[in-house]
């Protein structure tokens, strides 16, 4: 039988998993999330992110971007979801996480 993890026990599991690149997207910047995460991907696979795919082949960039708009609740959101064979893990602090996907 298995447990359900107390959402300290998630937050230690998510804080050990390794990532591949991390950034971090300042909300006072002059740049979208979705061009950070474009960016993140790019540096995650060692590639110009001019030569990373649309991020629209995976999520909608304004729906990102509206997601994680500045608001006193979006701290706490969080959305995980795959792009060029990489995880990407974006949270509401402005943390980026893209590990690449093994074959």
């Amino acid at each position: 039988m298995s447990t359900i993890p107390s959402p300290n026990d998630a937050a230690e599991l998510a804080s050990s998993a390794t990532y591949d690149h991390r950034a971090i997207h300042e909300t006072d910047a002059d740049r979208s999330l979705s061009v950070t995460v474009v960016t993140a991907v790019g540096e995650a696979l060692d590639a110009d992110p001019t030569a990373v795919a649309p991020l629209y082949h995976s999520i909608d960039p304004d729906a990102l971007d509206t997601l994680f708009a500045p608001a006193d609740d979006a701290s706490m959101a969080r959305l995980m979801f795959e792009h060029e064979g990489c995880s990407v893990d974006v949270r509401g602090d402005g943390e980026v996480l893209v590990s690449v996907l093994s074959d």
